[in-house]
């Protein structure tokens, strides 16, 4: 059953991945009218829109894990995210040891 839930996200991911490529510079050219931002724009989508299986796939597991009655490890996994992104962040900004500094 878990292995339907995978191919159906992976499936939709694409499927959404290849939409969003295909209307983000539609949406985007009716909505922002200096070509640099608008391309800025386009290019943040396209690269954002590769988060799209993981992100499918996340959820994929969080139902899991809600039908099985064992939301700990949601709450536990959103924890270990929060920490490692307030890390990530202080490292990237400030440009801490090998990190390079991004502001």
């Amino acid at each position: 059953m878990f292995s339907n839930g995978t191919t159906l996200s992976l499936l939709l991911s694409v499927a959404l991945l290849l939409l969003s490529y295909a209307i983000a510079p539609l949406v985007f050219s009716a909505a922002i009218h200096d070509e640099q931002i608008r391309e800025a724009a386009i290019s943040f989508i396209r690269i954002r829109s590769w988060g799209l299986p993981f992100i499918l796939l996340c959820q994929l597991g969080n139902s899991l894990f809600l039908a099985s009655s064992q939301s700990r490890w949601i709450v536990l996994g959103s924890l270990v995210q929060t920490l490692a992104n307030i890390l990530f962040d202080y490292l990237f900004i400030f440009g801490v040891g090998p990190f390079p500094e991004m502001g």
